[in-house]
């Protein structure tokens, strides 16, 4: 236990002097206060923005932090495990009594804290700052369940880079797969293959996105009167985001422990 403390206590220093935590933190704050109040950048929009639910305003914000973390996911995390064993840092730690599932699992958790905290900030901001600027302060209105949301997905996101990363010793190629992968997963989800897209883990932002709009009963998806496609809830992509984010981190632990380092 006290091997792997001190293994998180390393991963959060080299995080913070590398400025992976800075840059991520930073990122999603300003996007919380930039997006909605880029809403009303002329009077005439000012008008409108503040006769409406914050809700409303929230709706272009969470989408756009779902794309956010997407794309810092494989930039920060593609060299958790590939440039440690290219520098052979990974072999020089393993020497010491320190297990191989510890070093992954340590890697695993500082990742998903770096970008859980910093996501839930970046929502909890919004939702403070949305409800200064509309009429009707709704915000905080399931944001809990947005949160969750997030938190489900950022677990898969970064277990699949994670992942990556173990099985190459690149992290350029580590964090190249693994934005490709994410974005053709999230470009899929919108799709109408719902026998299929049903369970891809992208299909929680497209539902984080629609958490405040009202569904037929019965339906899945349907176009609203302002021709916007409309996504349902899916919760086989959130138990798929977790069994997976399970099943990447245990193969992660599965190749250290082959890997000769």
């Amino acid at each position: 236990m006290n091997n792997f403390l001190l293994l998180l206590k390393k991963e959060v220093w080299e995080n913070w002097v590398n400025s992976k935590m800075v840059i991520a933190f930073s990122i999603f704050a300003v996007l919380a206060i930039f997006l909605p109040f880029s809403q009303f950048d002329s009077y005439y929009n000012r008008i409108i923005v503040q006769s409406m639910p914050a809700t409303d305003l929230l709706q272009v914000f969470y989408p756009t932090l779902g794309t956010f973390i997407l794309i810092l996911v494989p930039f920060i995390v593609m060299g958790a495990v590939a440039s440690e064993v290219k520098s052979t840092t990974t072999a020089s730690l393993l020497v010491k009594p320190v297990g191989r599932a510890g070093y992954v699992l340590s890697k695993y958790l500082i990742y998903l804290m770096i970008f859980g905290m910093s996501t839930t900030i970046a929502v909890l901001i919004g939702a403070i700052y949305a409800n200064s600027l509309a009429l009707e302060p709704n915000a905080f209105d399931k944001i809990w369940a947005i949160i969750g949301l997030y938190w489900a997905f950022i677990a898969f996101a970064v277990s699949l880079v994670l992942f990556l990363s173990t099985i190459t010793k690149s992290q350029v190629l580590a964090g190249t797969l693994g934005f490709l992968l994410l974005m053709i997963a999230f470009m899929l989800s919108g799709t109408p293959l719902d026998a299929f897209v049903e369970f891809l883990p992208t299909r929680l932002i497209l539902w984080i996105q629609n958490m405040y709009t009202v569904y037929p009963e019965d339906s899945d998806m349907f176009v609203s009167g302002y021709g916007f496609i409309r996504y349902a809830p899916s919760w086989s992509a959130f138990w798929t985001a977790l069994v997976s984010s399970v099943v990447f981190v245990l193969a992660s632990i599965g190749i250290i422990r082959h890997k000769e380092l």
